[in-house]
């Protein structure tokens, strides 16, 4: 079996090394799209453009930034894939608790290091979660570092939304 590629992106205050850009440390404080608060997962996309896009809907006032990427390589037999047919019809909602509990039922029984699951983003498209503190993360193997800049295009587009919403937010 091959090893299966994913992508992150992160701010370089959380990028310095590889081992702090996959601590799982913002879904341990936070939670997810597919966990509660307090555990260690670490979500990833299995293409470098994904996770770009994933990080643009979550911090869409910050594309203008620099930022880190990291590619990583894991076992696919460490993976396992989740049968969307379990999903709801309505899984693409923020917030669904049905997701959670799918997650954190997976992240409980700790029976595969990894778990594949559709984006809500982009049909036909998967994200990968980690589980940080499983016995096979030691096989997770990381990249280097590097600089990612979203294209000059996208962040023109981006900074004449902000400033068009700053001004209607004046006028009101």
């Amino acid at each position: 079996m091959s090893d299966l590629k994913l992508f992150r992106i992160c701010d370089p205050q959380y990028a310095e090394t590889p081992d702090q850009m996959l601590s799982g440390e913002g879904a341990f404080r936070y939670g997810g799209r597919w966990n509660t608060p307090g555990s260690r997962v670490v979500y990833l996309a299995e293409s470098l453009s994904l996770a770009a896009y994933e990080l643009l809907v979550h911090v869409p006032d910050q594309v203008i930034a620099p930022y880190k990427r990291i590619k990583v390589e894991v076992p696919e037999k460490l993976i396992m894939t989740l049968d969307d047919s379990v999903l709801p019809d309505d899984w693409q909602e923020p917030g669904h608790p049905d997701l959670v509990a799918i997650g954190d039922d997976w992240i409980a029984s700790e029976q595969s290091l990894g778990l594949s699951v559709p984006s809500a983003l982009i049909p036909g498209e998967r994200n990968v979660m980690l589980l940080r503190d499983h016995p096979d993360f030691d096989k997770v193997r990381t990249g280097e570092i590097e600089d990612f800049r979203y294209d000059a295009r996208l962040t023109g587009i981006m900074k004449k939304r902000l400033s068009s919403v700053d001004h209607d937010d004046e006028n009101h």
